[in-house]
């Protein structure tokens, strides 16, 4: 029998998010330090999937929201329902208030 591999999977939210970031990463920084960004935020949330990084619960109020901080952003995750994975629901640069966008956002 063949496991089935762990997969994360972006809300249209967390997919907004990313392409926010990409755009003021290209008209601040450029193109190819976007994409290195881009790629590290990748690197991440197959770290989050796999359990190799410590993320911890966001909130008390918000216990099965989990809460991983990057270089300049935070990304704010579930886990699936079927446990095959988690949702990522907000990628949110660490100066957004997070507490009302995430409370906005629940699956």
């Amino acid at each position: 029998m063949v496991n089935a591999k762990k997969r994360y999977r972006l809300t249209a939210d967390a997919a907004q998010d990313l392409l926010n970031i990409a755009r003021y990463s290209v008209k601040t920084w450029g193109v190819a330090q976007s994409r290195a960004y881009a790629a590290e935020l990748e690197e991440t949330f197959v770290s989050l999937v796999d359990e190799l990084l410590p993320a911890k619960p966001f909130s008390e109020s918000l216990p099965d929201i989990m809460v991983w901080h990057n270089r300049f952003h935070s990304v704010y995750y579930t886990y699936e329902t079927n446990e095959k994975g988690i949702a990522i629901i907000a990628v949110l640069h660490h100066k957004r208030d997070s507490h009302q966008t995430i409370a906005n956002r629940l699956p």
